[in-house]
């Protein structure tokens, strides 16, 4: 008998996909109130305009590696909640936390895959406010690969992984590639450089966020104890005389204790 396709699934096989969704298992959190629990500094240190975003960058990316929507929905408007919309200053701090949230959402491609930020990203934009929306109508791209740029997409991803990597960057380049000849370079060109590098000086998630992503995503997900070690000293080379105690042990114990708090309130 020869198969032939139909261009449908079965009733049965939609239900096999549509039944198991392990997001539900997930407890509901009261959010706000999860947000003033993780919207803390270590004691006897404060935020500074270096690690000020940094709770939001934790929430947002450990939520979105839990594959909770909806909560990633509500911890957005938890944070629109404390605004005037109707206030011109208070109307471009919605547009940075929602340019914070989005960015944070790309960015776990490299962590989490495509899916999950496919779904979470689309779940903030159903969310966007009218007001902030026409704040970021007409936005172009800032990541799109052209022969005029690919040099610079290339520069800012070594650049990027020397700095998180250093010293031994030359040396896990070339493990990955005793793994497959193309790891190393898709790697730190495609993902390094087209993606978590900022785009921009100005970028909203920048090169201390960016790790602070990386250590969420993976104490989230466990079982990847080696990457997620990687990253915790590449957090405290980002160099504390520039971005504070947030790239200090200190910042690194704050980071994983703050994420092991939103797992637990949501898996307990």
């Amino acid at each position: 008998m020869i198969w032939k396709p139909t261009g449908a699934l079965s009733r049965h096989t939609k239900s096999l996909i549509s039944d198991v969704d392990y997001s539900a298992r997930l407890n509901a959190v009261d959010i706000p109130q999860l947000v003033q629990a993780i919207d803390k500094p270590p004691s006897g240190y404060s935020f500074c305009p270096n690690s000020r975003n940094s709770p939001l960058v934790i929430l947002t990316s450990t939520i979105q590696t839990l594959n909770d929507t909806s909560a990633l929905t509500q911890l957005y408007q938890s944070y629109l909640d404390q605004l005037n919309l109707g206030d011109s200053g208070d109307l471009e701090s919605g547009v940075s936390i929602t340019n914070i949230m989005r960015e944070c959402c790309l960015k776990t491609i490299t962590l989490n895959g495509v899916p999950k930020s496919i779904n979470s990203l689309a779940a903030i934009r159903g969310a966007i406010p009218a007001s902030i929306a026409e704040k970021l109508a007409g936005e172009t791209t800032q990541r799109q690969l052209t022969a005029d740029n690919l040099n610079d997409f290339k520069a800012r991803g070594q650049e990027l992984w020397t700095s998180i990597y250093h010293p031994f960057h030359d040396k896990l380049r070339n493990i990955l590639n005793q793994n497959h000849p193309d790891m190393g370079s898709y790697i730190i060109d495609s993902h390094y450089g087209a993606l978590l590098a900022p785009p921009t000086a100005d970028s909203a998630v920048g090169r201390v966020e960016t790790s602070i992503i990386a250590i969420a995503c993976l104490r989230t997900q466990s079982g990847v104890n080696p990457q997620l070690l990687s990253h915790a000293f590449g957090l405290e080379k980002a160099d504390e005389g520039e971005y504070g105690w947030i790239a200090s042990d200190v910042g690194v114990r704050w980071v994983l204790d703050s994420t092991d708090k939103i797992i637990e309130s949501f898996r307990k």
